[in-house]
């Protein structure tokens, strides 16, 4: 059964400063890879531990897992995303 997908707002401003394609390029690899496998992303290790990255192209999709939904927290590109 797969997971719920639940964006934070900022999110969807974060997905506004996207191209169109790469946002859903994104979006697809969230629905379809991380609702059904939510562990495929990498977790962090510190003080971020229990946070997951998924790493799309240039992108990177910063994930909690929740028993059986998933909060999405941030959406950016791997130079900005981690700051």
């Amino acid at each position: 059964m797969p997971f719920q997908i639940n964006y934070k707002r900022s999110v969807l401003k974060d997905l506004k400063k996207i191209d169109k394609v790469s946002g859903e390029r994104i979006i697809r690899e969230i629905e379809f890879k991380i609702s059904v496998n939510p562990e495929i992303g990498e977790g962090f290790t510190g003080q971020f531990k229990g946070l997951y990255k998924l790493r799309i192209g240039d992108w990177r999709v910063i994930y909690s897992i929740h028993h059986e939904s998933i909060l999405v927290l941030r959406i950016g590109h791997r130079h900005s995303v981690y700051k």
